[in-house]
């Protein structure tokens, strides 16, 4: 189970390592391919918020993940996961 640490931890580390994910994961999964940016506000073991900033201004987006998580190295593996698939999604590269 991911603990208020874990979580601290996972949000902090995605807002400064990995806005560009954030971003994908807001325009693939979140429904807003409209997004200019995002921001990590939590994360549960189906799901992430996002706060998302576009041309219609900032609001709140819940992004299903593609399977349960119970600890930060789930979190790893299926955030990676989600980042190749955003970008087969928006038409991308593969590469993370």
């Amino acid at each position: 189970m991911l603990t208020e640490q874990d979580i601290a931890a996972i949000v902090e580390h995605m807002n400064a390592d990995h806005a560009d994910a954030l971003l994908l994961y807001a325009q693939a999964f979140g429904g807003v391919p409209e997004a200019e940016h995002a921001r990590m506000l939590g994360i549960e073991p189906g799901s992430l918020e996002l706060e998302i900033t576009g041309p219609h201004g900032r609001r709140r987006v819940r992004v299903t993940l593609p399977e349960q998580i119970a600890a930060p190295g789930d979190a790893r593996r299926v955030l990676v996961a989600m980042v190749g698939e955003a970008r087969r999604r928006l038409g991308g590269s593969e590469e993370t």
